[in-house]
């Protein structure tokens, strides 16, 4: 589908809370509207205002708001209002919906000041409607949408403005059968002026490249997009592309590459093999690969290295200095002299069991100053993560750092995160917090809302959250959490699980059981937090328990999938089961929609159950190598993949996400090890 589903500013932009947003506005004219639809009659065309000399993307992404718009108002009122070009405004006969601030707007004599970087505008009188965005010399002047996605987005941010805070619409999960907005034969809005801008500075979940210029190749060769699945994967994410925006997500938060070095073995190894991490006896460079090898912090020529880098690319405003992924920390005496507390055992150092905080913050220090001398303005960006995650050395002055903080939501991570800022670091959050669960129900949505809350209120400049798995029907609630506390961190949990459950109509508060019954099984689970390695919630846990028991990983990224048989079996599946059961049986006299929306978590159920019994059977498969065991294995693994690749235009799991998931944390269900055609006959 073309266009997909989906007060002026003052000397100085009055700030004022609403909707998670930055909002300057004018008194609207009392009991003035501008109508859509009365009774159910259209009273509004969508104009296509697009800028004379706009670029393919900002045309493109006023093009996609504009279609957001028309959705939105059939899914209200079943009416659906025309879309138009701005050649054909003049002669309509209704009133216009302009959109894109292009020369319709301007012929209104609209004064038009320049807007905030990934900021939006909402100007509304009886006679007409103007939504439009950020746009300087036609080219939107937010950074990492500009470079990562299919379009510009504000225009879209403004319509969903309209759709979200004015009209009561709700997108749960990406597709139409998320979206939710009450029914009206009536639909307006008041008269106003209102300039926005999202309160944060970057609100992203990291995965697939948007459609646009080279998301085809790289989307293939990063997630392992077949030719037969490509035209289902720009589905998924052009409906993903809709809900994010529709969140207002993006960034005006530049920032460096987060591992830094991935290219410094190749330039330097055979030159200055000194520049590198020094490894204990029995261990040898490059670890553990050439991308991931660390640097020897203790060697001042690193240091002059690294500024000569940056000399030679023009001394721009931002570099990256974090380290590579990974373990293989250095050994060296004299890195090893700048630890606290130190003398501690070189190979727990390289295998990154050590706290090595105190180094790398020491080392940055270094760094700052170094680069401090040339550029008083310029910041070095991080990430603050692994075994440099916990607090810095005591007295450092990381003022112009730039950290990705990666930790747990526990109170050391706090404490950690204190400890940074006071430091002088700005801080964003990129948690590693939905790699839990492997697709199960794992909603640790409290603590993880909490957290976002707390370190807004302590200096975040945001959250880019490591990464969007695509399971929706089991998890996507967490994603909704943490998407609506990016626009408005004051909303509360019970607000948010409002929003959510109001859209199952009479079953809400079966739905609102549901999700409950399932964060009180995570909290008692109680998973590690992947963070450069696992951070303990509960040394006594049921999984540190399996652990210890079991040998099952500890790194939840690994461990989260071999853990499936033990903590969803049937006795624990079955009362969330009737739960659903319950509420279908609540709506089965309400609309398709409601009734949809049970089955998508019903779905999700269904896939909890194969994904857990193929990961058994792998299991069993490991341990008794029979044919009647492969057998079995083989049939189950090729119903997980049918179900997913039926459920995934629904968007219950992503099968392209979910396949490479599977096969890159090595779990059971990727059928690692046999063949996935028809099994053999013979000796079942």
């Amino acid at each position: 589908m073309t266009h997909s589903l989906p007060a002026i500013l003052a000397l100085a932009l009055a700030l004022l809370s609403f909707g998670g947003l930055a909002a300057a506005r004018s008194a609207p004219e009392e009991a003035a509207e501008f109508v859509f639809v009365h009774e159910g009659t259209p009273a509004a065309v969508i104009v296509e205002d697009i800028p004379e000399g706009a670029n393919a993307a900002i045309a493109e992404g006023i093009r996609r708001a504009c279609g957001l718009m028309q959705f939105a108002v059939e899914r209200a009122t079943g009416v659906k209002p025309e879309i138009i070009s701005a050649a054909d405004a003049a002669a309509a006969d209704l009133k216009p919906v302009l959109i894109g601030g292009g020369e319709r707007t301007r012929a209104t004599g609209l004064a038009m000041p320049p807007l905030p970087v990934e900021g939006y505008r909402i100007v509304v009188t009886p006679e007409r409607c103007m939504l439009y965005g950020d746009f300087s010399g036609f080219e939107e002047k937010s950074t990492y949408v500009r470079t990562h996605s299919w379009t510009a987005p504000t225009p879209y941010y403004a319509v969903a403005e309209v759709i979200q805070s004015r009209w009561g619409g709700r997108w749960l999960w990406p597709g139409p059968n998320g979206f939710d907005l009450p029914a009206r034969k009536r639909l307006a809005l008041a008269a106003g002026d209102e300039t926005f801008q999202p309160r944060a500075q970057i609100r992203w979940f990291s995965g697939p490249r948007l459609i646009g210029e080279g998301a085809v190749s790289r989307n293939r060769k990063g997630y392992g997009v077949a030719p037969d699945q490509e035209k289902g994967w720009h589905r998924y994410v052009q409906e993903l592309a809709d809900w994010y925006y529709f969140h207002r997500f993006g960034t005006r938060l530049q920032r460096s590459t987060m591992h830094s070095f991935g290219d410094w073995w190749e330039k330097y190894h055979a030159d200055h093999p000194d520049f590198f991490a020094q490894p204990p006896p029995g261990f040898r460079q490059p670890w553990p690969g050439p991308t991931k090898v660390k640097l020897r912090l203790g060697n001042p020529a690193v240091v002059q290295t690294i500024l000569a880098e940056w000399r030679a690319a023009g001394r721009p405003g931002q570099w990256g200095i974090g380290p590579n992924d990974g373990a293989g920390f250095c050994a060296a005496p004299e890195t090893m002299a700048m630890d606290e507390p130190p003398n501690q055992d070189p190979a727990a150092v390289w295998n990154g069991e050590a706290d090595l905080s105190a180094r790398y913050s020491r080392f940055w220090e270094k760094l700052l100053h170094a680069f401090r001398k040339e550029n008083r303005e310029v910041q070095l960006t991080t990430l603050i993560y692994s075994r440099y995650r916990n607090a810095p050395a005591k007295g450092v002055d990381l003022t112009g750092l730039l950290g990705a903080f990666t930790h747990a939501w526990t109170p050391q991570a706090r404490e950690s995160w204190k400890a940074w800022s006071d430091a002088g670091a700005r801080l964003f959050l990129r948690p590693n917090w939905f790699h839990l669960g492997a697709g199960a129900p794992y909603l640790q949505t409290h603590a993880v809302a909490d957290f976002i809350r707390w370190s807004t209120e302590n200096g975040s400049l945001g959250f880019y959250f490591d990464s969007s798995p695509g399971h929706w029907a089991n998890q996507g609630y967490l994603y909704y959490v943490v998407a609506r506390l990016g626009e408005n961190p004051a909303l509360s949990d019970a607000e948010i699980m409002d929003e959510y459950t109001s859209a199952f109509g009479s079953a809400k508060p079966l739905i609102a059981q549901y999700l409950g019954y399932w964060e009180a099984h995570s909290i008692r689970l109680a998973y590690p937090v992947s963070a450069g390695g696992p951070v303990s919630i509960s040394d006594d846990s049921p999984y540190e328990a399996l652990v210890k028991t079991k040998g099952i990983p500890k790194n939840p990224l690994l461990g989260s999938h071999h853990v499936l048989p033990d903590f969803y079996r049937p006795e624990v599946i079955e009362p969330a089961s009737q739960l659903l059961e319950r509420a279908a049986e609540a709506v089965k006299d309400e609309g398709r929609e409601i009734r949809d929306r049970v089955r998508f978590l019903q779905l999700g159920l269904e896939h909890l159950v194969l994904n857990r019994d193929a990961v058994a059977l792998g299991f069993r498969y490991q341990e008794a190598a029979s044919a009647k065991n492969r057998a079995a294995y083989q049939e189950k693994v090729r119903e997980l993949r049918a179900f997913r690749a039926r459920v995934s235009p629904l968007n219950v799991v992503s099968e392209t996400l979910s396949n490479r998931t599977d096969t890159s944390r090595n779990s059971p269900a990727a059928g690692k090890g046999i063949a996935l055609e028809k099994p053999e006959e013979e000796g079942i």
